[in-house]
């Protein structure tokens, strides 16, 4: 499963991120890794952005940058 396909209020912890080099880069740049918690807060009326918490840090993602994150559902 990814991040753009949890439910509003959903806990996941983050498995692995799938994309070229860039774009890896980028998000650990955000401060998300493997190992981490992350929680979809919200969406945008039409559905993209994506408001997410990691952490203490709230912040917008788009959906296409979320579909890369493959995540697991929190417990």
């Amino acid at each position: 499963m990814t991040l753009a396909e949890l439910k509003k209020n959903e806990k996941a912890v983050i498995c692995k991120i799938d994309g070229g080099g860039p774009f890896v880069s980028r998000i650990k740049g955000l401060g998300i890794f493997p190992g981490s918690t992350i929680k979809l807060v919200t969406f945008a009326p039409l559905g993209d952005p994506l408001i997410v918490k990691i952490g203490d840090t709230t912040m917008a993602m788009r959906k296409e940058d979320a579909s890369g994150i493959v995540v697991e559902l929190a417990v």
